[in-house]
């Protein structure tokens, strides 16, 4: 039986912290279009830069086939859903965030994650990435960047948002802006936290408070009328 992601509300300060992300529910939101959607390729200035993270291979899912084992759910607020060969995450209000869990493997604590992202509706502060780590809605990591260039390391505990690589997001000239793909991956190994984008590392940060957990991707929408986020070859290593 799949399970349906908790939503829960948030409030994030683009000035002061991502203290408590998504915390404060704004009004009913239009979902955004979600067919006939043209996607842009995967724009890397150095191809010959993006490695193949190394260890042993537990995943990999281009979502082709709705049967890869993650969550799937469609409620008033938010949804998530396999489309067009892609994973959606989208938000149907503001402020909010959502994410989807992967069941088909059991997943170690030290993990590397990598998923191509991109932006497809919504306004560009809509930030999308990955967690790992997740034991419940209120003890996680997450790793994201946003459709204006920038990003976070951050933690999720007791109902805080706390920023672990700054304590607002951060520009990366790394990160392609608007609503192209990123290739994002973030390393889970230890208490080391690294977040790569398109092959280069941007961010290490270290925190020892979680060890094990869930993994997946996650949406976040601060503004406008909600967003939707795409995800494509999502895989999972083990160091």
């Amino acid at each position: 039986m799949i399970k349906k992601a908790p939503l829960h509300k948030f409030s994030w300060n683009r000035v002061a912290l991502l203290l408590s992300l998504l915390l404060v529910a704004c009004g009913e939101g239009k979902p955004a279009p979600t067919d006939s959607l043209a996607v842009a390729p995967l724009a890397i200035s150095d191809p010959n830069a993006i490695t193949i993270p190394s260890g042993t291979l537990l995943l990999q899912d281009d979502f082709t086939h709705a049967a890869g084992g993650w969550e799937i759910f469609e409620e008033s607020q938010a949804g998530a859903a396999y489309r067009d060969g892609e994973y959606q995450l989208r938000l149907k209000q503001t402020p909010r965030r959502a994410w989807g869990l992967v069941h088909a493997v059991t997943t170690p604590g030290d993990v590397t994650l990598s998923v191509a992202g991109r932006l497809v509706s919504g306004a560009t502060s809509g930030g999308y990435g990955l967690l790992c780590r997740f034991t419940d809605a209120e003890h996680y990591y997450f790793f994201l960047v946003s459709g204006e260039g920038e990003f976070i390391i951050g933690k999720q505990h007791n109902g805080t948002s706390t920023g672990l690589s700054a304590s607002v997001f951060q520009p990366s000239e790394s990160i392609l802006s608007g609503k192209v793909p990123n290739l994002l991956t973030a390393q889970c190994v230890g208490d080391h936290l690294i977040l790569s984008v398109n092959g280069v590392p941007i961010a290490d940060v270290v925190d020892e408070e979680y060890r094990e957990g869930q993994v997946g991707v996650l949406a976040a929408a601060v503004e406008g009328l909600g967003m939707e986020a795409r995800f494509d070859d999502f895989a999972i290593y083990a160091p």
